[in-house]
């Protein structure tokens, strides 16, 4: 009679100080629906991240049924770049690996990030994987 053997494999190749890896990016689906404002300010994870220090909420309110995002929007604390503002990133939320590219209103934030969110936490990693972007509840 034939023997079976599982022989289970570990990638020990991955670097944990990947943010990527750290925070389960980019994401295999599509981005679910969100409707949330993130009120607990915006924090950073990595090396070279802007000063977000400023972000007061950050609003999404994306609709994957739709396709269609309704509301991407900062309030800050300062009025730099205003109190209230909205941006229109090019975004693949509708897609596996879903992301965005910012370019304009808060140059500090220009770039490409992966995404993902649900009821607590918005977590943004640049596609590069050196720093994350964290808007928590």
């Amino acid at each position: 009679m034939p023997k079976v053997r599982n022989v289970y494999c570990k990638d020990t190749f991955a670097d944990p100080n990947d943010l990527l890896n750290k925070y389960g990016l980019p994401l295999p689906s599509a981005l679910p629906t969100i409707n949330h404002a993130y009120n607990g300010g915006a924090t950073t994870d990595g090396t070279g991240a802007p000063n977000v220090s400023n972000i007061t909420t950050f609003t999404l309110a994306w609709d994957l049924g739709q396709n269609e995002i309704d509301k991407f929007a900062f309030t800050t604390s300062d009025g730099v770049p205003s109190f209230y503002f909205t941006l229109s990133p090019a975004n693949t939320f509708a897609s596996a690996n879903p992301g965005f590219t910012l370019a304009g209103a808060f140059t500090a934030l220009n770039g490409d990030y992966y995404i993902k969110a649900d009821d607590t936490q918005c977590v943004w990693v640049k596609t590069d994987g050196k720093y994350a972007i964290i808007f928590t509840k």
